[in-house]
């Protein structure tokens, strides 16, 4: 058992469960809006440490399954008789490498205040404008977070993710003949990847065109980051939990 688990790089799957934690945590700072008008700055801070964070931990946990299927891609396709052994503090520092990438995109683009998310009130297309008999009217504002000089940055993060995922789809169908089930996550690692590419279209279409919508956009934020968070940790954890229990052998 214990080199079972061995095999399947505990170290690594902690920071598995790591990002899946700050993707969790996210769900809250997206779906939380400050209601008054002079907490701008403070919903500022948050338009941009949400992005951070989700981006950590997306970044963290896809780049953990990257480099597991390396390693398993380099053993299994290397036509060398003599194959120097991959110990997991080479992955770690892949790892390191991937997110220190994605995480350099967004202190640039973060770190320029023309580009830099803000946070600014807009009447809020869900309620209905109130008269009151007095015939005042009231309206109701909520805070989106926008810069027309972010989609740039935004885009080359986003598009360096999905890079990541072209390569993980490369790699897990070169190692889909791999017989060794604690270590062969391509079938696991191919449905995160095409589960999750749906999630981040909808994202995309959310991000545009239902901010003025506050409680739809948080809704589907919310779920969004619920639904990858958890398949990064079901996916990859509960087959081989599932595998082991009726196949200790």
């Amino acid at each position: 058992k214990r080199k079972v688990v061995k095999l399947t790089s505990p170290n690594l799957n902690y920071l598995i469960i790591v990002g899946s934690v700050l993707l969790y945590t996210c769900v809250y700072l997206y779906v939380y809006s400050v209601d008054s008008f002079d907490q701008a700055d403070l919903q500022t801070f948050i338009c941009n440490f949400r992005i951070w964070l989700f981006s950590f931990g997306y970044t963290l946990c896809f780049a953990v399954i990257l480099s597991k299927t390396w390693r398993i891609y380099y053993i299994f396709n290397n036509p060398a008789d003599k194959k120097k052994t991959i110990k997991d503090w080479i992955l770690i520092v892949v790892v390191a490498i991937v997110v220190a990438v994605d995480l350099l995109i967004l202190l640039i683009g973060t770190s320029i205040p023309t580009s830099r998310l803000e946070a600014f009130d807009i009447v809020d297309a869900e309620k209905e404008i109130e008269i009151t008999s007095e015939g005042v009217t009231h309206e109701n504002h909520v805070y989106i977070c926008s810069n027309k000089y972010s989609v740039a940055w935004l885009g080359i993060s986003f598009a360096y993710k999905g890079s990541l995922q072209v390569i993980a789809i490369f790699m897990a169908f070169h190692t889909r003949r791999v017989k060794v089930k604690a270590l062969n996550d391509s079938k696991e690692i191919a449905a995160i990847i095409y589960i999750n590419s749906i999630m981040l279209a909808i994202l995309a279409v959310t991000e545009f065109a239902l901010q003025e919508y506050h409680d739809v956009y948080a809704a589907v934020f919310g779920l969004a980051l619920l639904i990858e968070a958890t398949l990064f940790l079901g996916l990859i954890f509960v087959p081989k939990m599932v595998s082991l229990y009726f196949d200790p052998n």
